[in-house]
């Protein structure tokens, strides 16, 4: 079980040819259960095996960062980042992109 408490913020400005977003998240986060050090890891054909694991802290800071931008014409982009803090230490970081367009159905027009 995870509980998780922080802030999220975005601001939106309007240009000539569309709108820019920025958000962004800050968070703690506390895991109830982590992992246990003398739990056995499963391997890819499904043998257990063990493996002396430390055991994870259960506080971590969160950080996210996006940007999007949507143009008049129906296209949007968008790119996000994601880190996971815990004990010095960057646990995971993530980072995506996206492109879209919405085209009118054929009764809009």
């Amino acid at each position: 079980m995870r509980s998780e408490l922080g802030i999220r913020a975005d601001k939106s400005w309007a240009m000539r040819d569309g709108i820019f977003t920025l958000r962004g998240r800050l968070a703690w986060a506390h895991d109830y259960d982590p992992i246990d050090p003398s739990h056995p890891l499963p391997d890819a054909a499904g043998r257990e095996l063990c493996r002396q694991r430390r055991r994870q802290a259960s506080d971590s800071a969160l950080v996210t960062a996006s940007l999007e931008k949507k143009w008049l014409t129906g296209w949007s982009a968008a790119a996000t980042f994601e880190a996971s803090l815990r004990r010095h230490a960057l646990l995971r970081r993530q980072g995506r992109g996206a492109v879209h367009v919405v085209t009118p159905s054929a009764g809009m027009a």
